[in-house]
């Protein structure tokens, strides 16, 4: 294998799992490099080294560093432009060059980029709409230590932008920061799209709550009027803070069920006990597991229920979620701690006083802990909801010891997910108030990106599963004591806005915009808006697609490791044909 260069001292196998169904041309990859996948030690401390190959080890992909490159908090995020197709490819993260010069190339690694620096960044954005002041500004708490700064002090909107071609389906994002009045409907900031030939403006913003604590919003306003209206989900929800524009329909994200309407047809099975609460299937055993309040339920595949017990002797307040971990049953109930039983497939469910228990996990805030209960192949994954910190996801190892945890949003806590599920590197996750998030899930370094959110219709949706078998979804609505049997088909064609706040408890959040049309635009107005005071650093847009591809970072080589191991190799053939002479 060649060796993009001899200055190079090291190199890290990157393979990149395409699971779209398709090739993904010019697709934007976004590596995350942390104290578990990377040595910052061995890199320049500004990561000027760095550089992308494709699976030949030497033809050099365009990159770019995002800021901060921490290598003192051994934490950075790399871009880099690749075409994908199906399936696993292989690329090479060279550093270890003392005298590497930078070679950031983010113009051509995005379908529009943007520092928001200086000056001529700010002018770059040469279409202005609303009264503000604009300016180029020092900020040392801004990720590059610098941003554009917008000046108003009335909750009136204003936006700079730039026309721009761009691909039918994309994510803009970029960090905001609110300077001004934080807990108005004006302070949302973020990145801001507007269709050419249209007057409506929307607005993926996020703004910090008067608790210090950020939150996304989308919202649409008329230019030149300077009013806007800003949405979120009716009852609030449970991502990382992520909201999406519900009551503006035609921008919603939806999702198609079968049957007419939105779970419209008849519930498949009737459940026993007190309200089902989630379910997984075990291919292995060919059954279905039901968690109701306190009972455990055990039906084959077609529905027939074979046994029940009850369970409400054991810790914790109720059943709020089931896995399977090699081959066996793991279910959690709720409370301020969390109790998880272990549970095998093979024989009678145990009863209440021969069941064992794997472990519990306690609260981190004043809340309860348990809501759902997912393995992901590597870690536990549960929720956290309460009334002073939201919902949270609690990452969690075998033995149930904490991670990391992952805020997700401050909306009410009753409204928290419930019996997730991962299908196909993606999580599913009901709520009770009836709707369905979808997030990409990325195994090694415990991320996710919400990118669509749906209300279902149930009127409380309480669990589902995948049945790999008959290749349909278990649903679990409590209000009804219904398990329903329903397939998924992911809408491609979906004009879609969405607001994601990637780092919700920092002060300088990224917004992200979320757009999916019909047909593409000939051009898009793209930019930066806000209705207070408020920075913006650091803008992006990039193609988006529905599965984003799993990245993991193999082990790190040498040159003169592979040299020496190529010696050998070409040493044994000269040995295997001599012999053979």
């Amino acid at each position: 294998m060649a060796w993009l260069s001899s200055n190079f001292t090291y190199r890290k196998e990157i393979t990149v799992t395409n699971n779209s169904g398709g090739t993904l041309t010019d697709h934007c990859v976004r590596i995350t490099l942390n104290a578990d996948t990377f040595d910052f030690t061995k890199a320049k401390s500004d990561g000027s080294d760095l550089r992308v190959t494709t699976s030949d080890g030497t033809t050099a992909a365009k990159h770019w560093k995002e800021k901060p490159y921490d290598n003192t908090g051994e934490y950075a995020r790399f871009w880099f432009k690749a075409t994908l197709t199906t399936g696993a490819n292989t690329f090479y993260l060279y550093y270890g060059y003392a005298s590497a010069t930078d070679a950031d190339d983010p113009d051509n690694v995005f379908s529009y980029f943007n520092a928001l620096e200086d000056s001529a960044d700010l002018a770059a954005l040469n279409i202005t709409d609303g009264t503000t002041t604009w300016s180029a500004v020092t900020d040392s708490a801004s990720p590059t230590g610098f941003a554009i700064n917008g000046t108003n002090g009335a909750s009136t909107q204003a936006s700079k932008g730039v026309l721009a071609t761009l691909p039918a389906h994309y994510i803009a994002e970029m960090h905001v920061y609110n300077t001004g009045a934080t807990d108005a409907l004006g302070a949302y900031a973020g990145s801001e799209v507007n269709r050419a030939d249209v007057d409506n403006f929307y607005r993926a913003g996020g703004r910090v709550t008067t608790d210090g604590v950020n939150a996304g919003y989308v919202g649409k306003w008329t230019a030149g009027s300077g009013a806007a209206t800003w949405f979120a989900s009716a009852s609030g929800q449970s991502m990382v803070a992520g909201v999406y524009d519900r009551q503006v329909t035609t921008w919603s994200p939806e999702l198609s069920f079968d049957g007419t309407g939105v779970l419209s047809v008849s519930a498949m099975v009737g459940a026993t006990g007190t309200s089902p609460q989630c379910m997984v299937y075990d291919s292995g055993s060919d059954q279905l597991y039901v968690c109701s309040s306190q009972y455990i339920a055990r039906y084959t595949r077609g529905g027939t229920k074979t046994e029940e017990v009850d369970y409400s002797t054991l810790s914790g307040t109720s059943w709020s979620g089931i896995t399977i971990k090699d081959g066996n049953i793991y279910a959690i109930r709720y409370g301020s701690t969390a109790y998880v039983y272990e549970i095998s497939t093979a024989g009678s469910l145990p009863t209440a006083g021969s069941i064992t228990l794997h472990g519990s996990v306690v609260n981190d805030t004043t809340g309860s802990v348990g809501g759902g209960l997912l393995w992901t192949g590597t870690h536990f994954l549960t929720s956290e909801n309460s009334a002073s910190a939201g919902t949270i996801f609690r990452v969690l190892t075998d033995a149930l010891a904490s991670v990391k945890s992952i805020r997700m949003s401050t909306a009410d806590p009753v409204i928290g997910p419930q019996g997730m599920f991962l299908k196909d590197g993606i999580l599913y996750i009901p709520q009770h108030n009836g709707d369905l998030s979808l997030s990409s899930w990325d195994n090694v370094t415990l991320e996710y990106e919400t990118f669509l959110y749906t209300d279902t219709g149930i009127a409380d949706f309480q669990g589902m599963c995948w049945n790999e078998t008959d290749s349909f979804w278990y649903m679990a609505e409590r209000t009804t004591d219904d398990l329903l049997e329903r397939t998924i088909s992911l809408e491609s064609t979906t004009k879609l806005i969405h607001s994601h706040l990637r780092s919700p408890t920092d002060a300088w959040s990224s917004p992200h915009l979320y757009k999916q049309v019909t047909s593409p635009y000939t051009q898009d107005e793209i930019g930066i808006g806000h209705g207070r005071s408020s920075r913006f650093a650091q803008m992006h847009v990039r193609p988006w697609t529905l599965v984003e591809p799993t990245k993991v970072l193999g082990a790190e080589q040498t040159a003169a490791a592979l040299l020496l191991t190529q010696h050998i190799r070409n040493f044994n053939k000269g040995l295997t044909g001599g012999m053979q002479g």
